[in-house]
């Protein structure tokens, strides 16, 4: 069963929390549990856990949290940090791939460019200059024809 309200109520201090808000807003307490079987990020207040659908018992959290204490509490806040970086930087990364790939296949499309920019030159170059040597030769042959 899952929660169909707008928003989250903690169940420390019942104020209403948005959404996808991972901390109560007035007194800071998590709004989120793991999973004890899957490890799966669920609502506080939902019965069972929406992957693997095992029941999420609140008091057994509860219990859990307080033998933790706080420093305990820190190295698993800590911990999700880590994995969060780690995913941040994993998905900086493939960014930063697929802006490279896309940068390459622009140069190479540019060098493609170019190359067929230069052999049409040639063949403009080759064809006026064989113009200009017939028009020369024209003139050459005019001229002899002309002094005889």
């Amino acid at each position: 069963m899952t929660n169909d309200n707008p928003g989250h109520v903690c169940p420390y201090c019942e104020t209403l929390n948005e959404q996808d808000a991972g901390f109560c807003r007035k007194c800071g307490v998590a709004l989120t549990r793991r999973c004890p079987h899957c490890d799966t990020v669920n609502w506080i207040d939902d019965e069972h856990c929406t992957q693997c659908d095992a029941a999420l018992d609140i008091l057994e959290w509860i219990i859990r949290r307080d033998n933790l204490g706080v420093a305990g509490r820190l190295n698993e806040q800590m911990d999700e940090a880590g994995q969060i970086k780690a995913a941040e930087t994993a998905a900086s990364q493939a960014r930063m791939d697929r802006m490279l790939a896309e940068e390459r296949a622009m140069r190479e499309a540019l060098r493609l460019r170019l190359i067929e920019q230069r052999a049409q030159e040639k063949k403009t170059l080759t064809i006026v200059l064989s113009v200009a040597g017939v028009v020369l030769l024209i003139i050459l042959i005019v001229a002899l024809i002309t002094a005889f």
